[in-house]
């Protein structure tokens, strides 16, 4: 039960799940994919039906990421979606010698996160983290606190803890599970260490649940255990910096066993509990950050996570930004039409034929790829008191040469758009307009109306760029007639 744009009409256990549009939705005009069906299949099935088209939307295995961006075709559908989380080490604060923290403040400069993300992990979009709270997050300071690559003030670090050169410095263990995804990160991190700190690095992995009991039976007391750092990772549940620092971070949580504690800390989190000023409550947070990564160095940091995903590319997605899940509301099929055009000119016309965009002699210098891609409902919603017309687009220009995008013309093109009453959906025809998206509002900056045939529903207008267009009006204002007796 609820009051959201699907509801559940039938469930298939270990099977899949399927979920209708609800017409008591407050925007359900809006919703455009009328079903949506959930599979449910581990990662690996999920590819393989991808593949074979009977899913929409797929995972991507970390092991077939090389596969999938070197395939021409799958390449093209590979996306990145939302994930607030952080992949992190936290460090033994009770045994020698990741109870110094200068050793700490070394450990922690001497890792090189590009060549992890680059060439450990092959995901060089990924960002490198210096701090715990993920992108989107109020508090977000990444780069502003923790330790980046330095491999000169990770020398001097080490020197200033007792150990120049790395000379006299213990064994140390690095604690990870076997899974092949990270495993390639964990062996990065230690070569960075023995490379740039000239120390002894032993690698110690074990299977996941194993992996959690041996860090459980060390929660309490870490200093009788081996690890000096262990590799770990957190995914918020909601999107406030309380479900990171708080739940996985602070001193009483049972998911860190860094046997690191700090008074400060601690005061800065109740404190968040209750303060209402967002402001503030923030810089609760940055500081408790700050303490975290910098002034105690309890755990490392080595990048925040995405989710990556295969989307087909007839349908325009969106992703919750600090949630991650699919925003289906504004999930929609497309249509795409991609023609060529020369410095001579000509035309390019929609499948349906109900738009047309003309480009005349020298509008261009070199021969063009002109993509012309149909939305139901654009993403943007319009403001004020506007409303979508059913018709929506998007057009793009690259040189077929060199594939630069085009946005500008030597002679402005000449869009002719013919709409039907259905399409106006009870909208005034006489404020009819085209409109395109500048990034934060519907303009008409750029855009002249050559001819408004309300006879024959055709609107002709020129254009000088490119981007989304959508065709707006406002609904008819019918006005209240009261008789009175008197």
């Amino acid at each position: 039960m609820g009051n959201g744009p699907y509801a559940l009409t039938e469930w298939v256990h270990d099977s899949y799940l399927t979920f209708s549009k609800t017409l008591t939705y407050h925007s359900d005009g809006q919703v455009t994919i009328e079903e949506v069906r959930f599979r449910i299949l581990d990662d690996e099935e999920q590819l393989a039906a991808y593949e074979d088209d009977q899913l929409d939307v797929s995972a991507v295995p970390s092991w077939e990421l090389p596969r999938v961006l070197a395939d021409p075709v799958l390449g093209g559908e590979f996306h990145r979606t939302p994930q607030p989380g952080v992949y992190y080490l936290g460090m033994n604060t009770q045994l020698t010698p990741t109870n110094n923290i200068t050793v700490r403040m070394a450990l922690a400069s001497a890792i090189d996160r590009s060549d992890i993300l680059t060439n450990a992990l092959n995901m060089p979009w990924r960002e490198e983290a210096t701090s715990v709270i993920p992108p989107g997050v109020p508090g977000y300071q990444n780069g502003q606190v923790g330790y980046t690559f330095n491999p000169t003030q990770a020398q001097a670090y080490l020197g200033l803890a007792g150990y120049p050169g790395g000379v006299g410095f213990p064994e140390i263990e690095l604690w990870a599970n076997d899974f092949f995804y990270w495993g390639a990160a964990i062996d990065a991190v230690a070569d960075s260490w023995r490379t740039y700190l000239n120390i002894t690095v032993t690698t110690v992995y074990t299977e996941w649940n194993t992996y959690l009991d041996l860090l459980a039976n060390c929660h309490d007391d870490p200093g009788a255990c081996d690890y000096n750092a262990y590799r770990m990772g957190w995914v918020l549940d909601y999107g406030d910096a309380y479900g990171i620092l708080n739940d996985s971070f602070h001193p009483d949580s049972e998911s860190q066993y860094t046997g690191w504690d700090s008074v400060r800390y601690r005061d800065l989190i109740s404190m968040t509990i209750t303060e209402t000023n967002q402001i503030a409550r923030t810089a609760y947070f940055t500081e408790a950050d700050q303490i975290l990564v910098e002034d105690e160095v309890a755990v490392v940091p080595i990048f925040f996570y995405d989710n990556q995903k295969l989307i087909k590319q007839d349908i325009f997605y969106e992703y919750v930004p600090i949630g991650g899940g699919p925003y289906l509301m504004n999930w929609r099929f497309t249509t795409v039409q991609t023609e060529t055009i020369t410095d001579t000119g000509g035309t390019v016309t929609a499948p349906d034929g109900d738009i047309s965009v003309e480009f005349p002699d020298g509008a261009v210098s070199d021969t063009v790829a002109v993509t012309y891609t149909a939305f139901y409902v654009p993403p943007h919603p319009p403001t004020s008191t506007f409303a979508f017309a059913n018709i929506a687009f998007v057009l793009e220009v690259a040189e077929v040469s060199s594939g630069e995008q085009i946005t500008t013309f030597a002679e402005p093109l000449t869009l002719t758009i013919d709409y039907t009453d259905g399409d106006l959906n009870g909208q005034d025809e006489d404020l009819l307009e085209l409109r395109y998206w500048n990034g934060s509002a519907w303009v008409t900056d750029g855009i002249t109306v050559v001819e408004h045939d309300k006879v024959n529903n055709r609107l002709v207008v020129t254009i000088d760029h490119l981007t989304e267009f959508a065709l707006l009006s406002k609904y008819r204002l019918h006005l209240p007639l009261v008789l009175r007796n008197f």
